[in-house]
């Protein structure tokens, strides 16, 4: 199973290193999971684009619809009790930031309750550091060949 954390997840809407690894992902046949928090993420993500001249009020119209197209076609992690409950234990643990620590937890959550190896996709080195002590797979789109670094 592959859990695109919003660092990745927003490589796929505006072209910047790793878009193309990303993209790839949604060609494939394997069900993509991401966090509830994700949406937050990525639509501050893309405001700020705009905001800042990066994206065309055009580009923002298709890449809003696009992101919504696919949104509705992910798996979405609830923030659970069971997902906040494992929070505490990862920032005492990591250097994670709040919502670092929800897309980790939210990815764990994935693995102990579908019981399926879980490929954590995303861009940030501390938070991708701390996916792979906890035994999941990761991958660095903006890295040759995807290392986590």
């Amino acid at each position: 199973m592959i859990y695109l954390d919003s660092s990745a997840l927003i490589k796929k809407y505006v072209g910047e290193k790793g878009t193309s690894e990303v993209r790839e992902f949604f060609s494939g046949e394997e069900v993509l999971w991401t966090s509830k928090v994700s949406h937050a993420e990525v639509w501050s993500a893309f405001a700020r684009r705009r905001r800042g001249g990066d994206v065309t009020p055009a580009q923002y119209r298709a890449i809003a619809r696009s992101f919504e197209q696919d949104w509705r076609a992910m798996a979405v992690v609830e923030l659970s009790d069971e997902v906040t409950g494992m929070i505490r234990r990862l920032v005492e643990r990591y250097p994670l930031r709040a919502f670092d620590a929800i897309q980790l937890a939210s990815a764990l959550w994935v693995k102990r309750n579908l019981g399926e190896p879980v490929t954590f996709v995303g861009a940030d080195v501390a938070l991708l550091r701390a996916a792979a002590a906890m035994a999941l797979k990761v991958v660095n789109p903006e890295q040759p060949g995807g290392a986590a670094t």
